[in-house]
């Protein structure tokens, strides 16, 4: 499950979320992180959500079918939530009561993940 770290550049990372004393909390390195409980935003706290399909116009459904729109509508292709794994929320660390080294960890994890993504996106 991820958790939602936003950077002081605005930017956002998945770190780790585990769930302790049954609420999802943020970690890194296996440190608990200062964070709060919030409705997933990946499926609006439903905790299953369809999004793995793409997006569908109104052609799309018409060519598909009345029985295809009838069972997506209804929940057939529902999945469990890839972000929050259908607990319908998730954590969100609070910057604010973090350490300054907890801070300084968060970002350098930041800008190593960007590296390596920019490297794959140059074929690396």
């Amino acid at each position: 499950m991820g958790c939602d770290v936003s950077t002081s550049t605005g930017a956002t990372m998945s770190e780790q979320v585990k769930i302790v004393d049954g609420k999802p909390v943020c970690f890194l390195y296996d440190e608990p992180l200062p964070s709060k409980v919030v409705v997933c935003g990946r499926c609006d706290g439903k905790g299953v959500s369809t999004a793995y399909l793409g997006a569908y116009t109104m052609e799309e459904m018409d060519e598909q079918g009345p029985e295809f729109f009838e069972d997506y509508m209804s929940g057939v292709y529902d999945r469990q939530c890839d972000k929050c794994n259908g607990l319908r929320v998730t954590a969100v660390i609070l910057w604010d009561e973090l350490t300054k080294e907890q801070e300084a960890d968060l970002e350098s994890d930041y800008i190593d993940e960007q590296i390596a993504r920019n490297e794959r996106l140059m074929g690396c």
